[in-house]
């Protein structure tokens, strides 16, 4: 655990424990774990890491960031930056001044070869399950939309987790594993496609 980490009493134990795991696990690529993941290690419930994560993104200590496939990534704060997002105290209140900007090494102008590499990262929408399975899927979704040039825009993507959410975590599975298997361009409801009513062109543009 990094000294200043350490030191500081605006983090909690926790905080600081679940900032050195994901600090352990940034290599040269940044941290790839999961929610879920991190839950498991760390002994918490959904909600308290959610919190945590939460606070060490607006003190500046961690950044998120999405691959182009909408894997998310996190990365920590070098020992400079961290001084300063540590010294930066967040408003209790919106009266209150606005936090100070966080410093990080990987957009710096001092880090052009790390700035080179994440130029393809985008920021999507937050997954709507946070479980592997629906990961896998929905990776296979993106690279998939990408053999058949439909690009996938941040407004689509936003869009199609509000519907998955509706759906369920299974059913958004099954819709994206059908769609991929019989060449569609969208994903539909399971129930839509399960009552054995062929898809019209028009409901092909219709979906997601």
């Amino acid at each position: 655990m990094p000294k200043e980490v350490f030191e500081t009493s605006s983090l909690t134990l926790m905080e600081k424990v679940c900032f050195s795991l994901i600090d352990s696990l940034d290599g040269d690529e940044g941290c790839f774990a999961s929610n879920a993941y991190l839950q498991n290690v760390l002994d918490l419930e959904k909600r308290q890491l959610q919190n945590i994560l939460s606070k060490l993104i607006e003190r500046g200590l961690v950044l998120r960031q999405y691959t182009e496939v909408g894997r998310r990534i996190m990365r920590t704060v070098q020992s400079n930056a961290l001084r300063d997002a540590l010294q930066c105290t967040p408003p209790m209140q919106s009266i209150a001044p606005p936090p100070c900007n966080p410093l990080h090494p990987y957009i710096t102008e001092d880090n052009k070869d790390d700035n080179k590499r994440i130029k393809g990262l985008v920021e999507w929408p937050d997954y709507p399950f946070e479980s592997e399975e629906f990961h896998k899927a929905w990776h296979s979704w993106v690279d998939y939309r990408k053999e058949i040039k439909k690009k996938l825009t941040h407004s689509t993507v936003e869009r199609v987790f509000v519907e998955m959410k509706k759906w369920g975590e299974s059913k958004a599975i099954i819709s994206i594993d059908t769609s991929i298997k019989n060449g569609w361009q969208g994903l539909f409801e399971p129930a839509r496609t399960e009552s054995g009513k062929t898809l019209t062109k028009s409901d092909h543009q219709n979906g997601f």
